[in-house]
């Protein structure tokens, strides 16, 4: 529209008379100014709708961008704290896997000692009731001839009056050395044997509960 106006002050001063011409001029310039005025506040009109969408446009793009900031600073203390709890599940290993090596060892050691123990402890069983044996050898031995003396004196004071049989001396009969070797080392095979067998049996059991456990906890944790 303001076109078309210049477009007309151009034509009437054009078919003015020439000594109007100085003053249309004038007053074309001037309404040229106007005109201009208007045409730079109606383009600045036509901006102005579009400012407050991109101003909440620039506010948003903002605002995320503080969210993303404030997500970067939540994943670095995240990253921190998660450092900070693998160096304490390495301490943690560390420690465990001292612990294993300790509690190795001491299996190791008290295995050793069972060992040593149950290898010396038929023998020494043997060592200790076998000087008994005698004894019972012995008694045994004195019960059977002290039984058959009255017998003896019936027959004796049939023959011979006022007169008693004496008692034989029981002869001492007892194992002898190689009957000692056998009965330990036939005591410490089977000892030795059963706490071997005793020892993988409950070893067994052990791992089969360990692994129904693990397998009942993978269960839990997986919900299946």
């Amino acid at each position: 529209m303001l076109d078309q106006l210049d477009e007309v002050n151009r034509e009437g001063i054009n078919s003015a008379l020439p000594r109007r011409k100085p003053d249309l001029q004038r007053v074309n310039a001037c309404l040229q100014a106007n005109n201009a005025l208007l045409r730079g506040w109606l383009q600045a009109t036509c901006f102005r709708p579009t400012y407050p969408s991109q101003r909440a446009q620039a506010q948003v793009q903002t605002i995320y961008s503080r969210i993303a900031q404030k997500d970067n600073m939540l994943n670095v203390q995240i990253a921190e704290a998660s450092q900070r709890d693998n160096a304490a599940i390495k301490a943690i290993a560390e420690d465990s896997k001292m612990v294993a090596l300790t509690t190795s060892r001491d299996s190791a050691v008290m295995r050793t000692i069972t060992a040593v123990t149950i290898l010396f402890l038929p023998a020494t069983f043997t060592t200790v009731h076998w000087p008994a044996l005698p004894v019972i050898f012995y008694t045994s031995a004195a019960a059977a001839i002290l039984s058959n003396i009255p017998e003896a004196n019936t027959r004796a004071l049939a023959h011979r009056p006022f007169t008693t049989v004496k008692p034989p001396t029981p002869t001492l009969s007892f194992p002898t050395g190689w009957l000692y070797w056998v009965v330990t080392i036939a005591l410490t095979f089977l000892i030795q044997a059963d706490w071997y067998f005793t020892t993988k049996r409950r070893g067994r059991q052990f791992t089969r509960d360990f692994c129904r456990r693990d397998h009942e906890l993978y269960v839990l944790s997986n919900g299946f």
